[in-house]
C-alpha cells in the first residue's frame, strides 16, 4: 500500500485551530473517516454587504461618479455575485462591510458600524481631504483598509505611452511646421536645409517605470514590446540585474538615483502619498541622460512643480509629456479658463505634450462600463478560487496525492496576493467559509493519517491486508484499457478475475501479468437458453468465492467506458490503494435509469427478495459497482445461489415472456436492484449529494441526470418492456 505522508503548509494551521475542535471525526469503525459534513447553519454562506455612497454626510465634496445612474447601478448589480449585497444611496445601512465613496465625511462612516473593513475609492489616487478624516479619526487604525479601482490602468497606460512618444518624436512641433507648410523638420542636406528635427530613437533604450502598479506593469509590457530596456521600480523586492532589450526587470524604488543616470525615458506612475510628493526634483532632474523625456500619469506633485519647468524651458531634458497637473477648474463654469499652474507659463513651452488628465477616460458610458467591472471584479475577488484550491487539495489527501500540497500551496499563495481589500473579509468574516475549509483540510489529513494506520486491521483480516479485485465479465470486447487505466492505479498484487462467455484467453502485455494476479473463468450462458449477460459472472465469482472475497471487489463488464469514467474509477481505486477506503458499497457509473416501477421489474424484485416492491427504483444504470466482502456476506450464500438461478437456465420460464428470450429480463431487472441487494435504499442520492460518501467520491465527473418517473404502465404483465429508453447520454439534458 501507498501511504500518505503529507504536511501541509504551516499557513494553514492559524485559521484552523479555533474551529478543529468543533468538527466531530469518528474514526472508530470502517467508512467513518472522513469528515462530517457541515450543517446546514455552518455551510450557508452569509451576504458580503456592500453599499455605493450616493449624496449622503459630505455631498458638497463628492466626485460625479458618486451619483451613480441607474444604467451605472443595474451594471455593476449584474455583475456582482449572489452573495454579495449592493445597496446604493446617501446613508450607509448598518453592517456595512464595503464602502464605496470617494469623499465620505465621519457620519458616514460611523453609520456604517462596526462591521466596516474597507473603504473603495472608485478611481485611481486617494484625496487628501479623504486621508485625513480616515486617520485623524482613528478609522485607519482600528483597521479600515482603502483600496482604489484600476478600471481604466490600460487606457491611463496607452496615453502614457502615446505621450511619451509624441514628446520623443516631437510630433506636435512638426505638426504645428507642416500646418503652416514648414517642411524644414524633415531636413534635407543635399538642399541645403539644415539637419532633420531631431527625434529620439527608442530600440534598445532604457526606459525607467516608477510604479510596478496595475498602469506601470501595462506601461512596461507595452514598452518591453517596443525593444526598449524597461526598469520598473516597487516598493519592496526586486532583482539587480540589467535588462536585456525587450525585457522587463523590477528593482526596489530606493534604488532611484542609481536609476536615473541610464533613463532615456522616465514614466511617473506613481500615486500621490507622503514617501511621493517630490519625488522627482531638481536633483533627480540633473541625473537623467541628456535628451531624456519624462512622462507623468501618477500625480502631479510627484514631480516637483518648478523644476519641472525650467528643466523643460532650459533644454535640460528633451521633452515631456504630462496628463496630471498643479491646477485644476474649480467649477464646471471654470473649465474653459484654467491654466495649469498657477505659477510657470507650461502652455508656453514647445518641447511639452499636455493632457488635460483624461489618460483614463474612453467616453462617459464606456469608461462607467469599464468602472463597473472592475469595482464588479474587485468585490467578487479570487476567494472562490481559493476555495476551489482548498477542495481540491481537501479531495486529494484520501487518494495518497502528493500534490494535495501544491494546490493548498497555490491557495496559500493566492490568499497572500489577495487585494488589501479581501484579506480581513476572507479572514474575519464567513461570507466564503475560508476558515472552515481550512478546518475541514485539516481534519482530512488528520482522519486521512487515523484511516491508513487502522483500516488494513479492520478491513483487511487476519493477514491485516487490503485487498482489491476485478471480476470482469467478457466476450470478444477489447482489453486495452486493462493496461491503459487500470495499471497505474492499483497496487501490485491485485487479482484480475475474468469470467468468459465467449471461450477466449484474454493475453496481456508483461507489464500487466507482472503486476496482477490474471486468472481465467468459464463462464458461457446456458444451453438454448437466454444470455445471462454480466449477472451470471458477477453472481457465479460470488457464490465461488463468498467465503475468500477479496476485501474489496470490482465488479465490471468489458467494456466499462461505455458507462463509467475511468477518472472516477480513479479515485476509487488510488484510495483502497492508499487504505483510505471503506466504503462498502458504491455505484461507479455516470448515468441514472428513470425512476421505474414496471410489472416485469416487480417480478424479478419479488423473485430475489420474497416480496414486491416497496416503490419506484431508479439507480445509476449498467451494473458497474464495487462492493466490500463484509458487505457481502451480510447476507447468506443461498441468497446469491437463488439469485444465480435466475440467470444460470436453471429457471424453467422467464418471469416477464411466456415463450423464449434471447437477453434474460431477470438479468436486465437485476440492474435496479443491485444496489437494494447491497442494503442501500430504493432512493439513492446522487453521488455529489450523498453525505456518506468522502469528497473525493462526491466530485461529479461527467453526465450524471436526476432521476425521472417512468409513467408508463404495461398493460399486459405478460408482455416484455424495456424499463429504460433508449437515450444518447452525453447528449441528455439534466432536467
Amino acid at each position: 500500500m501507498a501511504y500518505l505522508r503529507l504536511r501541509l503548509p504551516l499557513a494553514l494551521t492559524a485559521a484552523a485551530l479555533e474551529l478543529r475542535h468543533r468538527r466531530g471525526l469518528n474514526c472508530s469503525k470502517p467508512g467513518a473517516y472522513f469528515v462530517r459534513p457541515l450543517v446546514a447553519e455552518e455551510a450557508k454562506l452569509t451576504e458580503l454587504r456592500v453599499h455605493v455612497l450616493m449624496g449622503g454626510f459630505g455631498s458638497a465634496r463628492l466626485a460625479g461618479w458618486s451619483r451613480a445612474t441607474p444604467t451605472d447601478q443595474k451594471e455593476l448589480l449584474q455583475r456582482l455575485r449572489p452573495e454579495v449585497q449592493c445597496t446604493f444611496g446617501p446613508t450607509p445601512p448598518q453592517g456595512t462591510q464595503i464602502l464605496v465613496s470617494a469623499f465620505p465625511s465621519q457620519q458616514d462612516l460611523d453609520a456604517c458600524g462596526s462591521g466596516l473593513k474597507v473603504l473603495v475609492i472608485p478611481f485611481a489616487g486617494l484625496p487628501v481631504a479623504t486621508k485625513n478624516l480616515v486617520t485623524d479619526a482613528g478609522f485607519i487604525k482600528n483597521g479600515l483598509r482603502l483600496h482604489n479601482v484600476h478600471h481604466n490602468s490600460s487606457t491611463t497606460a496607452e496615453m502614457a505611452v502615446a505621450l511619451g512618444l509624441a514628446a520623443a518624436k516631437q510630433l506636435l512641433p512638426a505638426d504645428r511646421s507642416l500646418r503652416k507648410g514648414d517642411w524644414s523638420p524633415r531636413g534635407i542636406p543635399s538642399y541645403g536645409d539644415p539637419d532633420p528635427m531631431f527625434q529620439l530613437g527608442l530600440d534598445g533604450q532604457t526606459a525607467l517605470v516608477l510604479g510596478y502598479g496595475e498602469v506601470g506593469r501595462r506601461v512596461s509590457r507595452i514598452l518591453a514590446a517596443m525593444n526598449m530596456r524597461v526598469i520598473a521600480t516597487r516598493k519592496s523586492g526586486g532583482d539587480r540585474q540589467q535588462p536585456e532589450p525587450g525585457s522587463i526587470v523590477v528593482r526596489e524604488a530606493s534604488a532611484l538615483h542609481e536609476l536615473l543616470p541610464d533613463a532615456q525615458m522616465l514614466f511617473v506612475c506613481v500615486p500621490h502619498a507622503a514617501e511621493t510628493e517630490g519625488l522627482i526634483n531638481t536633483k533627480e532632474l540633473a541625473l537623467l541622460p541628456d535628451k531624456a523625456v519624462i512622462v507623468n500619469v501618477g500625480r502631479a506633485d510627484v514631480i516637483n512643480e518648478e523644476a519641472l519647468y525650467h528643466a523643460l524651458q532650459d533644454g535640460r531634458i528633451m521633452g515631456a509629456g504630462v496628463d496630471c497637473w498643479y491646477k485644476y477648474p474649480p467649477d464646471f463654469k471654470s473649465r474653459n479658463n484654467t491654466p495649469v499652474s498657477e505659477k510657470f507659463n507650461f502652455a508656453g513651452l514647445d518641447n511639452l505634450v499636455m493632457s488635460p488628465h483624461r489618460a483614463g477616460s474612453v467616453g462617459l458610458l464606456a469608461t462607467e462600463r469599464l468602472r463597473m467591472a472592475a469595482l464588479a471584479e474587485l468585490i467578487n475577488t479570487a476567494a472562490p478560487l481559493i476555495m476551489a484550491y482548498l477542495l481540491v487539495a481537501e479531495a486529494k489527501i484520501p487518494m495518497g496525492d502528493q500534490d494535495a500540497y501544491t494546490y493548498s500551496g497555490i491557495a496559500m499563495q493566492m490568499v497572500d496576493e489577495l487585494n488589501e481589500l479581501v484579506k480581513p473579509i476572507l479572514a474575519e468574516t464567513s461570507v466564503w467559509p475560508y476558515r472552515e475549509a481550512i478546518a475541514r483540510l485539516h481534519a482530512t489529513e488528520s482522519a486521512t493519517l487515523e484511516a491508513q494506520r487502522t483500516y488494513p486491521s479492520l478491513l483487511g483480516g487476519p493477514r491485516g491486508a487490503i485487498s482489491l479485485e476485478f471480476a470482469v465479465v467478457h466476450c470478444k470486447e477489447p482489453l486495452d484499457w486493462v493496461e491503459a487505466e487500470l495499471l497505474g492505479i492499483t497496487p501490485p498484487g491485485s487479482q484480475l478475475t475474468f469470467y468468459e462467455k465467449c471461450g477466449e484467453e484474454p493475453r496481456f502485455s508483461g507489464a500487466v501479468m507482472q503486476h496482477f494476479v490474471v486468472s481465467t473463468r468459464s463462464c458461457r450462458d446456458p444451453v438454448d437458453g437466454p444470455r445471462g449477460d454480466e449477472c451470471l459472472g458477477y453472481l457465479a465469482h460470488i457464490v465461488n468465492n463468498y467465503w475468500n472475497l477479496a476485501t474489496f471487489t470490482v465488479f465490471m463488464q468489458a467494456d466499462p467506458q461505455e458507462h463509467l469514467h475511468f477518472s472516477y474509477l480513479h479515485n476509487v481505486a488510488k484510495m483502497i490503494s492508499s487504505a483510505t477506503y471503506a466504503i462498502p458499497f458504491l455505484s461507479l457509473n455516470g448515468a441514472r435509469h428513470v425512476r421505474s416501477w414496471t410489472p416485469c421489474l416487480n417480478a424479478v424484485h419479488e423473485a430475489i427478495f420474497g416480496e414486491q416492491m416497496r416503490d419506484a427504483v431508479g439507480p445509476y444504470c449498467c451494473a458497474q459497482f464495487v462492493v466490500q466482502d463484509a458487505k457481502v456476506r451480510e447476507r447468506p450464500v443461498e441468497f446469491y445461489q437463488r439469485m444465480l438461478r435466475l440467470v444460470d437456465g436453471t429457471l424453467e420460464h422467464d418471469l416477464c415472456f411466456p415463450g423464449k428470450v434471447k437477453r434474460s429480463t431477470h438479468c436486465y431487472g437485476m440492474e435496479f436492484t443491485w444496489h437494494l441487494v447491497f442494503g442501500e435504499d430504493y432512493e439513492t442520492p446522487l453521488r455529489q449529494d450523498d453525505q456518506r460518501l468522502p469528497l473525493p467520491l462526491r466530485l461529479k465527473f461527467g453526465n450524471e441526470f436526476i432521476r425521472r418517473q417512468w409513467n408508463d404502465v404495461v398493460l399486459n404483465p405478460s408482455t416484455p418492456k424495456k424499463i429504460v429508453e433508449e437515450v444518447n447520454y452525453d447528449q441528455m439534458t439534466v432536467r
